[in-house]
């Protein structure tokens, strides 16, 4: 039995058909097209957007014009074999038969770390000379701070391996601390935790400082480095 198509109407991608008993069905233009008898896929005619001119409903057919003026009819039978429904869920089917014995609450999750907030760090060299950007026109700053002319953005450049070389002359018992410590490095959804710089034969071969898009928060558990900054 061959159910009447009832409307065709157009979506912005597609095509919305109903059929007289009620059942819906939506087909994109790009399956239209490539069902269409008189299209002949070729490279140089791909077109990932296409769109019919015209959508006409005769005969329980439903008629499309394509550009430049190809006509192409789907049956209503064609149409209704090629649809999918999707049958429909029943969400009380295991109906839940228990109630909370106990008022709802949330508990917080324990934490054995306590993280105390140190602070931002900087090293720059100082006695800048007027009209220049290096100090001592000798060496290159630890830490040269770039401003862009026209947005309001800045990117520092830091020499680490200059900072932690100082500060292992000036402060060794700081420096070994910060070598046998990792240090947390914690903002919104991302944490994590790693060494200072890695150190082969007394040479320092890589360092990782903290940055503003990680986090600008350093924290620790131990006093002592809190003493120590």
């Amino acid at each position: 039995m061959m159910i009447t198509i009832k409307s065709a109407q157009r979506l912005p991608r597609g095509l919305n058909v109903e059929w007289t008993d009620g059942m819906r069905a939506k087909f994109s233009n790009v399956w239209l097209r490539d069902n269409s008898l008189h299209m002949r896929p070729a490279l140089i005619h791909l077109d990932l957007n296409p769109c019919p001119q015209k959508v006409a409903l005769s005969s329980n057919c439903v008629s499309l014009e394509w550009p430049p003026f190809l006509r192409a009819d789907f049956p209503s039978e064609f149409l209704r074999s090629h649809s999918h429904v999707q049958p429909a869920t029943n969400l009380c089917k295991n109906p839940n038969k228990q109630i909370l014995t106990k008022p709802w609450r949330i508990q917080k999750r324990p934490c054995s770390v306590d993280q105390r907030h140190i602070g931002a760090m900087i090293w720059k060299e100082p006695l800048v000379i007027n009209g220049t950007v290096w100090p001592h026109l000798e060496k290159l700053p630890s830490v040269v701070t770039v401003e862009t002319r026209f947005d309001a953005a800045r990117v520092s450049l830091v020499d680490s391996v200059a900072a932690l070389k100082r500060l292992h002359d000036e402060h060794p018992v700081y420096f070994r601390f910060m070598m046998e410590n990792p240090i947390e490095y914690e903002h919104a959804f991302f944490k994590a935790s790693h060494h200072l710089a890695n150190v082969d034969k007394n040479e320092i071969v890589s360092t990782v400082f903290n940055n503003d898009f990680r986090s600008s928060q350093m924290t620790t558990d131990n006093l002592i480095f809190s003493i120590a900054v």
